[in-house]
């Protein structure tokens, strides 16, 4: 899966239900062996 159609699936998520709270963690920088590397994505809805 390519970064395009990841977002556009965490965007279609959040578009499903916009007036609900959502957080969008982003990974900025990792420090030594990490799973996800810098520029992964998560889309969290309590």
């Amino acid at each position: 899966m390519d970064m395009s159609h990841h977002i556009e699936d965490i965007l279609s998520h959040w578009q499903s239900e916009p007036t609900d709270d959502w957080v969008l963690a982003v990974i900025t920088r990792v420090q030594g062996s990490s799973y996800r590397k810098p520029g992964a994505m998560m889309l969290f809805h309590p």
